[in-house]
């Protein structure tokens, strides 16, 4: 075997290096991007989250300024509190505004819930990225090695076909 197939050997196996580095690495980045769009979805459900529980209270306060406007309404035409008019309206304005608030916080978890599920699956992809860095990385040094090794055995038989 030559000095400059040696040589070859040698470069081919630190391309194979360089290349398997660059793999891990760009790899890392990925899964570093992965996590960071994981933390983002996170804090957007908890921004989410008191969004939510902002507008059950905002509503609850308008059920209860609706309620006081009927009750005042009711009172300045004469009509008793306890009254069966006032008490159905009262509840059919109750029924009304606790399945608006039910609905509007249904919608609200089911978002949180998307983004928490969304967070995960960024984070295990995370993961997965990194695991398919490594796995990239050792083909390439396995196949730098397998190739290298071809050429060793090839200017072998080479050399040893030449002195025969």
């Amino acid at each position: 075997m030559s000095g400059m197939e040696i040589v070859g050997i040698g470069a081919s196996l630190a391309a194979a290096g360089v290349s398997a580095y660059a793999k891990t690495k760009q790899a890392a980045a990925q899964a570093t991007a992965q996590k960071y769009q994981a933390q983002q979805l996170e804090i957007q459900s908890e921004y989410d989250r008191i969004a939510a529980m902002q507008e059950e209270s905002a509503r609850r306060n308008k059920l209860t300024s609706s309620l006081e406007a009927v009750r005042a309404v009711q009172a300045g035409r004469g009509v008793g509190m306890d009254s069966p008019t006032v008490t159905a309206i009262e509840e059919s304005a109750i029924d009304r505004g606790e399945r608006d608030i039910a609905s509007s916080k249904l919608t609200a978890q089911a978002k949180v819930s998307q983004e928490q599920t969304n967070a995960k699956l960024l984070e295990e992809q995370a993961g997965q990225t990194m695991e398919a860095g490594k796995f990239a990385a050792i083909t390439t040094l396995l196949g730098a090695g397998t190739q290298s090794l071809n050429l060793y055995n090839y200017g072998s038989t080479k050399s040893r076909g030449s002195i025969a």
